[in-house]
């Protein structure tokens, strides 16, 4: 009975300890360094096939060339039917960067009989930008698998319109067979070849018997460009876009059609269209599309006053904002911009006035280059009112117009002491982006040598209550998200975010930011973004894939991370491994889709 007793507590420190060797081997991940990387080649021979895969993802994360040749060494080794090991060593060996490395893995998947699970990592040979012809692989693969990986269809899509075209049509013939992550990736990446005119019946039909919001988002970021002037096209185009706007009340779809008329916003038939599917109330589909016959009106000054004291009739902060960041379309606003700004003294107006002031800034310069001086010169001591004001998003959006190089601000600084003023009064770490901003622009202009550094994250408190079973619960003004928590990812996150529910920190804040097809991101105190409640954690970056549905930390960087996160409305393989994932939409996501900025929680609960 004793021997019994002691074995199974062995074996139940022994599964502690894994935990924590697991954890460790992320964390070392996560914060690449020499020592880090030495460390996870020392144990890499002694630790068990599940800490190895975990070893090599961490590897993977330094992205150092040199270890090019022992990963390659270990996908050798590995056994044909360990599919996640080997997926985890190609997206290791593509992040090293050895523009002649993907042949000899390529060859090796293909020895080892594994090229159903190679997607992942030729995506990140793609995103690496290094040169290699993928097209050939990429056909192979398309020809000869019944289930093809869904990173892949990242991949096809870079393919070069004239081939990838051919290519594209053998997977529409297979597209009714597709799950909807599948079509996620297949519509999103049509973009590369829209313009091909035997793509505008295509994309007609799958419009009209697609289901799903995002891959509608995708289908529309796809749609074919319209011409300058009336056509049989343009007609075709315009009526399936008013078909679907007429059926979807989703916000999402509202905005993405918004975005493509923008984008379409010098031919009138798109400029019509805004008009008349602008409406009579004030949203941020209709400021969207305002934006499109905005840009082809002169306005004049009464005009101008009429769109003013608008904005003075909206309660709705957000709403305001919308508006607000519509002026910037007009011509020389930005005294009045700021000045608005500056009287109403609110966060989310602070954030969307930047954004138009920035918007003025840019188009000026666009439009009149050869005037960039002097532009400049008028801009200014704007911005510098912006550094001054002491508010995070005017900090960090002027400090980032004054760096960029494309806008010849140098001859006008003459002092970086309203800067180094500003560095001194931010609050950390509650203000430590307006300070990462603005020690960046000081680099710029040359006011010190030594390299901006984020402040010292909190090493986090685990909970060890917490298990694979717990869940947050989010009762939000739109329905209930329920989220399955993964200490086993991020623990110190995990038990921070349940702190911070069960102290009622997430009542009443808002979904700021509701990017459709991408993400849905809350939990700023001052609803806009830019703010942190006082504190900052650590990144518990890991292997684990940002699919649809899962829920990551915001940040600016690593070890940045502090109350803000989001849901991914779709897979985003582009953040693998760059953001904290903590947890899991496991009900609710009908709700997130629906979600729009302005949108709030109204009771947070936590469940061991």
């Amino acid at each position: 009975m004793k021997y019994i007793f002691g074995l199974v507590i062995g074996l139940f420190l022994s599964s502690i300890s894994f935990a924590q060797s697991l954890s460790q081997v992320r964390d070392w991940g996560s914060h690449p360094s020499e020592e880090n990387i030495e460390k996870l080649w020392k144990a890499f021979p002694s630790s068990s096939t599940e800490m190895k895969k975990t070893i090599v993802w961490a590897v993977g994360q330094h992205k150092r060339k040199e270890d090019y040749i022992k990963l390659y060494t270990i996908l050798e080794s590995v056994p044909n039917d360990q599919e996640e090991w080997l997926e985890l060593t190609g997206e290791a060996l593509a992040k090293t960067g050895e523009k002649d490395g993907i042949k000899p893995v390529w060859e090796m998947y293909k020895k080892k009989n594994a090229t159903l699970w190679a997607g992942k990592w030729a995506f990140q040979w793609c995103m690496a930008g290094n040169g290699f012809d993928i097209e050939p692989l990429a056909l192979e693969i398309f020809q000869n698998e019944k289930k093809i990986p869904i990173a892949w269809y990242s991949v096809f899509g870079r393919l070069k319109p004239t081939k990838g075209w051919n290519a594209w049509k053998f997977m529409y013939s297979k597209s009714s067979s597709l799950n909807s992550e599948q079509r996620f990736f297949l519509y999103g990446f049509s973009k590369a070849w829209k313009e091909e005119k035997l793509w505008l019946p295509v994309w007609k039909k799958l419009i009209r018997k697609e289901s799903e919001v995002d891959n509608l988002v995708q289908l529309i970021r796809a749609t074919p460009p319209l011409t300058d002037s009336s056509s049989p096209s343009n007609n075709l185009i315009l009526k399936t876009l008013d078909y679907l706007f007429q059926k979807e009340t989703n916000t999402s779809i509202g905005l993405a059609v918004a975005e493509y008329l923008q984008r379409n916003k010098r031919s009138c038939d798109a400029t019509r269209f805004a008009i008349e599917h602008s409406g009579q109330v004030v949203s941020q589909v209709s400021c969207a599309l305002a934006k499109v016959f905005i840009a082809q009106q002169s306005f004049s000054k009464a005009n101008e006053q009429l769109m003013w004291n608008q904005i003075d009739t909206i309660s709705d902060p957000y709403i305001r904002g919308f508006c607000l960041e519509l002026m910037g379309q007009i011509p020389n606003q930005s005294s009045s911009i700021l000045a608005y700004c500056e009287k109403e003294n609110l966060p989310v107006l602070w954030n969307y006035g930047m954004l138009a002031l920035g918007e003025q800034l840019k188009n000026m310069i666009n439009q009149n280059s050869d005037q960039a001086d002097s532009i400049c010169g008028l801009f200014y001591p704007l911005l510098e009112r912006c550094v001054r004001s002491g508010d995070d998003a005017a900090i960090c959006v002027a400090a980032e117009n004054l760096r960029n190089p494309a806008y010849p601000f140098l001859k006008y600084v003459k002092s970086l002491d309203f800067m180094f003023e500003a560095l001194r009064k931010c609050k950390l770490p509650q203000q430590e982006e307006a300070k990462l901003e603005l020690q960046k622009t000081i680099e710029f202009f040359g006011g010190w040598e030594s390299k901006h550094q984020p402040s010292e994250a909190e090493k986090g408190k685990v909970n060890s209550k917490i298990t694979m079973a717990s869940t947050i619960t989010f009762e939000t003004n739109r329905g209930t998200i329920i989220i399955q928590l993964r200490p086993d990812l991020a623990p110190e996150t995990v038990s921070k975010m349940v702190e911070l529910v069960e102290n009622g920190y997430y009542s009443n804040k808002f979904f700021h930011r509701v990017v459709p097809g991408f993400v849905a991101q809350t939990g700023c105190p001052r609803g806009d973004g830019w703010g942190s409640p006082g504190f900052i954690m650590r990144s518990e970056f890991s292997e684990a894939p940002f699919v649809r549905g899962a829920v990551g930390m915001a940040s600016a960087g690593a070890d940045t991370e502090s109350s803000q996160w989001f849901i991914s409305l779709a897979p985003t393989p582009h953040l693998d491994g760059r953001y904290t994932v903590w947890g899991q939409v496991i009900q609710g996501m009908d709700v997130a889709h629906q979600l729009k900025v302005g949108d709030f929680i109204t009771k947070a609960s936590f469940r061991y």
